[in-house]
């Protein structure tokens, strides 16, 4: 069990009366009754990359996929 869960809120402005929400808002308190379930995933990008760009660099000559390579790991990041 954790003893909180921390995330970032809305980064909006909104009307005083209209809290800014952030998903720990909707985490079931501790001292509740009820069983809550968090879900989560991590996704990573560029594992490998040094190596395709050297092939692509070396043996290729090919600098179009090397840019590329280099642009498309970087906005998966």
């Amino acid at each position: 069990m954790f003893d909180a869960v921390i995330g970032l809120r809305q980064q909006t402005v909104h009307p005083t009366d209209r809290p800014n929400l952030s998903l720990s808002d909707f985490v079931a308190p501790k001292d509740s009754e009820a069983q809550d379930h968090i879900g989560a995933f991590a996704v990573t990008a560029g594992i490998g990359l040094d190596k395709l760009v050297a092939e692509f660099d070396a043996a290729h000559d090919d600098d179009y996929n090397s840019i590329m390579a280099k642009a498309i790991a970087d906005r998966f990041a």
